[in-house]
């Protein structure tokens, strides 16, 4: 139990002495891997996922929150725009875990979706991210796919 206190206060005296660092990560990339190979189309055929999604996105951030938005060629082969809210936990140097929240744009298939309307839906996904300070690479679990980017920070 002791050992559980100390290192809870030294995560918390590590995320407070660098709080106030503000910085830019610019994203890229875009691989994904689904679970299943196809989706049903509305008209019942199978189709194959999107697994290349020529991602571009900018965050701004400090030590442990972001705010970012993003656009990517989605798994359904339309464009899309994401806008999110991020959550940070840096858990050991050089690696964090993520979770995030926000609205994409683009999605007709409903099964990407938490709540749509239209073509206006809610996301959420959890990560983890490993790099150095300036570049890292990450892989998120989104919807139905693992999905590997890159980040250069600012």
């Amino acid at each position: 139990m002791v050992t559980i206190v100390v290192l809870l206060a030294v995560s918390f005296m590590s995320k407070s002495a660098r709080a106030d660092d503000k910085f830019i990560d610019v994203s890229f990339g875009g691989y994904s891997k689904h679970i299943e190979a196809t989706y049903k189309e509305f008209d019942d055929t199978d189709t194959r996922y999107n697994e290349s999604h020529n991602l571009v996105g900018i965050e701004y951030r400090d030590y442990d929150s972001g705010y970012g938005i993003f656009t990517f060629n989605n798994s359904h082969y339309d464009q899309s725009v994401a806008v999110v809210r991020s959550y940070y936990f840096q858990p050991i140097n050089y690696t964090e875990v993520i979770a995030s929240i926000g609205v994409v744009t683009g999605y007709k298939n409903r099964r990407a979706c938490i709540v749509g309307v239209g073509q206006l839906c809610t996301m959420a996904s959890v990560g983890i991210q490993v790099g150095t300070d300036k570049l890292k690479g990450r892989i998120t679990w989104y919807g139905t796919a693992f999905v590997l980017t890159g980040t250069w920070r600012f």
